[in-house]
């Protein structure tokens, strides 16, 4: 099927042109973090279909903002990843992603929540002032996925995957980081009720939690 362009001198528009279908800039949020493998992806994309994960992957591959790369031993996985031009995005994605924080949908039974998303989301909350003296590397443990937390200069990075020898450690879940945002419950009663578990440096993960809003 052909795809429809705007034909509009207009940056926004030639945007649109890659990104504006469904599911495209969804896929790119799912790789801002690190490559993830086809399954994975679809797995973090509920309700996509493997067939039109296919097609929007093949999208991007072909406006070389998504390539697909085989790890080196001992994983050799076959990974989809942003090429620089696609990592490009992450600035836009995060301001993006700040503009749609106070519009979430409450949440219900019939709600998604996934460690990716509430990387994105955290990543949008930082403040930067408050990270001062912060600096170093952290990891943070959402459910079975793990991710690395860099802040040097009040700048906050995030790779998926392990850290090694972090400052703290925070493991906790989806839906106790949702349940935080959203002020139903409490970093002191989580940490009470270990829902949220720290070890390490427990000062510097309480004031990274606060930098994040929580």
């Amino acid at each position: 099927m052909k795809r429809r362009v705007y034909n509009q001198y207009c940056g926004l528009a030639a945007a649109l042109d890659l990104l504006g279908e469904r599911w495209t800039l969804l896929i790119i949020r799912n790789l801002l973090h690190g490559p993830k493998r086809f399954t994975d992806l679809e797995k973090g994309l509920p309700g996509i279909g493997g067939n039109l994960l296919t097609q929007r992957l093949r999208h991007l591959g072909s406006a070389g903002l998504v390539e697909r790369v085989t790890l080196a031993p001992p994983a050799a996985s076959v990974v989809y990843q942003l090429t620089a031009d696609g990592r490009g995005l992450h600035q836009p994605l995060i301001e993006l992603t700040r503009w749609g924080l106070g519009r979430q949908p409450p949440i219900d039974n019939a709600t998604t929540i996934d460690a990716t998303w509430i990387m994105l989301g955290l990543e949008a909350r930082f403040e930067p002032e408050g990270s001062a003296d912060l600096g170093g590397v952290y990891e943070l443990r959402i459910d079975d996925a793990a991710h690395r937390l860099e802040v040097r200069d009040e700048t906050l990075t995030i790779r998926a995957g392990h850290a090694d020898d972090p400052l703290a450690t925070v493991a906790t879940s989806a839906s106790t980081i949702a349940a935080l945002n959203e002020g139903r419950d409490t970093l002191h009663d989580a940490v009470a009720a270990q829902r949220l578990v720290v070890s390490g440096d427990v000062e510097r993960a309480v004031r990274l939690a606060r930098a994040f809003g929580l």
